[in-house]
């Protein structure tokens, strides 16, 4: 999906203008949006097994390793959506390119890319926690720290090739993070608390990209995106090394007080 918007978004930039485009894509949600309606009416009810409490908000904020794993995250979504924000006029303003094939080429090899790295990184993690309890974490932090010095190559290499094997690397070990983001915090957490760490690693997910997209225009052309990414990833492989540091030192204890909150709920 976000592969033909790139590329449809920039044709309608190329022929009839982007307004046109969200026009239509409005339309067809509005047409769409019945559907989903008249199918979700025909699902079963869920019943709940057992009575579960409250969320508490105070519990997630005392697990060191939930805490890291968000302001990996952070950094994480700062790159990402820094390339879906603005890697497609990077793409038109350097190479020269139409704005459908800049559209293309700045979602193509990242997409294509993400979509084998979450599959891989799913799997990896999934054999890495049978052997080492906090293994989703370290497949996390693992694939931030790879994907970092990519984001900035990106932007830094002089070839269009070259710009699609860096944006494919990544997109491939970024789905690494992706993958098992919410996983990870699930090992540290009360089951009672799901929905929010879930929900508080989306917030910040949101936060971090918006902040990214906003400032990366106020001052990509005084600093250069290059060298705006260049900062954001070694923020990102900090933030990477931070959550191993962390991970080592507390999930143990971590996952502890998660089980116990978990067995009072339950009683």
């Amino acid at each position: 999906g976000i592969i033909a918007g790139g590329w449809f978004g920039g044709w309608m930039a190329d022929h009839t203008g982007w307004r046109a485009a969200f026009t239509w894509l409005a339309a067809v949600g509005l047409l769409y949006a019945p559907v989903l309606v008249l199918f979700f009416r025909r699902l079963p009810g869920l019943r709940t097994e057992r009575k579960q409490d409250r969320a508490r908000p105070g519990d997630i904020l005392r697990s060191r390793c939930y805490l890291a794993l968000a302001v990996a995250f952070f950094a994480l979504c700062a790159m990402l959506w820094m390339f879906y924000a603005w890697l497609p006029s990077f793409i038109y303003e350097r190479y020269r390119l139409s704005m459908a094939e800049s559209g293309l080429m700045a979602t193509l090899y990242l997409q294509s890319s993400t979509i084998a790295g979450l599959l891989s990184g799913g799997a990896l993690a999934d054999w890495a926690v049978k052997r080492a309890p906090a293994g989703r974490f370290y497949i996390s932090a693992l694939g931030l720290l790879l994907c970092a010095p990519f984001a900035w190559l990106t932007l830094a290499v002089r070839t269009l090739a070259l710009l699609k094997i860096a944006s494919a690397g990544f997109g491939f070990f970024a789905a690494g993070m992706m993958a098992n983001i919410f996983a990870s915090s699930y090992d540290v957490v009360a089951e009672r608390n799901y929905g929010l760490a879930a929900g508080t690693l989306n917030m910040i997910g949101g936060v971090a990209g918006g902040l990214a997209m906003f400032f990366a225009g106020i001052w990509k052309e005084s600093f250069g995106i290059e060298a705006l990414m260049l900062w954001v990833a070694l923020a990102a492989a900090a933030s990477a090394v931070l959550l191993m540091i962390v991970v080592r030192r507390r999930f143990e204890a971590d996952r502890l007080r998660a089980r116990i909150a978990f067995k009072i709920t339950e009683s």
